[in-house]
């Protein structure tokens, strides 16, 4: 990855993790006004001060846990929904038990529990408007920075085409040009309309149309031992 990717990366990860520090402390405080609201008083002692210790901590474990801030999520939108959601489920699962069983009577648990009902649809409704928001900045980066991945697969079989549609879903990291298969006899052989879509050229002449087209990465379903158009490839490469 370039210098710009990585320090993109860099601050992406930071920009999040302040983003998500703002929205569980607004939660929280949010819960914690309402919770007292009836009675007009808002303690902040040492138990409250505790249990906001507790409500980022617990936050904080999950998240490297579940590597929501990992450098590889970080590309992957994807990812960062998926551990977004495990890291809020198991937050609100360690908070809900904390709620149950602090709670000395029936009373203070109804309030608790709406206190808690309150803290996470303001979480929720944060975390799903900033996600949404970090898609399209994440999209708009990678296509300006030119963070994408050229990749390409040697080989058309069954493997390489389950390989293709992985990289072809997984549009935010690479860009999937198509594959290589077939020596130069054949190549021509192929049917037009499969070659003009998917088909890239001959084998050997994956390298020279690699540095051509500004190729990142090439993967192989084809074994060199097996195929000595690839183990040809490969001397050439070295």
């Amino acid at each position: 990855m370039n210098i710009i990717g990585a320090r993109y990366l860099f601050l992406k990860r930071y920009t999040l993790i302040l983003i998500d520090f703002i929205i569980v402390n607004s939660g929280f405080v949010c819960g914690y006004l309402y919770q007292y609201s009836g009675s007009g008083k808002y303690p902040l002692n040492s138990a409250v001060m505790l249990y906001l210790l507790i409500f980022n901590a617990l936050w904080l474990i999950f998240s490297y846990a579940l590597q929501l801030y990992s450098p590889p999520s970080l590309l992957t939108v994807e990812r960062i929904y998926r551990s977004t959601w495990k890291v809020t489920a198991a937050h609100m699962a360690v908070i809900g038990v904390f709620h149950f069983l602090a709670a000395g009577d029936t009373v203070i648990l109804r309030g608790a529990l709406i206190s808690f009902a309150v803290s996470y649809s303001v979480i929720i409704v944060q975390l799903v408007l900033t996600r949404v928001f970090i898609t399209y900045i994440v999209e708009f980066v990678i296509k300006k920075g030119r963070l994408q991945k050229k990749t390409a697969i040697i080989g058309f079989n069954e493997q390489a085409k389950q390989l293709g549609a992985y990289f072809s879903r997984a549009g935010s990291a690479y860009s999937f040009q198509g594959y290589f298969t077939g020596d130069k006899n054949t190549f021509h052989y192929t049917s037009p309309s499969v070659r003009s879509s998917s088909i890239l050229a001959p084998v050997e002449e994956c390298i020279d149309y690699a540095v051509a087209e500004g190729i990142n990465e090439i993967y192989s379903t084809l074994l060199p031992g097996n195929d000595s158009l690839v183990s040809d490839m490969l001397a050439k490469a070295d």
